[in-house]
């Protein structure tokens, strides 16, 4: 089975952890200005502005695709949502 990508909303950026396909990095390259590459954590990060978008990609090309936004998760092929507890 494929890996899952996902989307996380932080206060100041949108990470986008995904499994390697190239046809998402080209595009993810065309459509958004903002992207940066963090070879360490092997992750992208776009900026709020392109949130959007970057959902939109995402979606595009995974067909294991979560948003996690706050305490919600999403999954962005059936749009279902489930809230997740908080842990402390």
């Amino acid at each position: 089975m494929a890996r899952a990508a996902y989307v996380t909303v932080r206060t100041d950026v949108v990470v986008l952890e995904t499994p390697f396909s190239e046809s998402f990095v080209t595009e993810l390259k065309e459509k958004t200005t903002t992207r940066k590459w963090d070879p360490d954590l092997k992750i992208w990060t776009v900026d709020l502005s392109e949130k959007r978008a970057a959902i939109a990609i995402v979606r595009k090309h995974f067909g294991r695709a979560y948003l996690l936004e706050g305490a919600v998760t999403t999954d962005l092929r059936t749009g279902e949502s489930r809230e997740q507890a908080t842990l402390f």
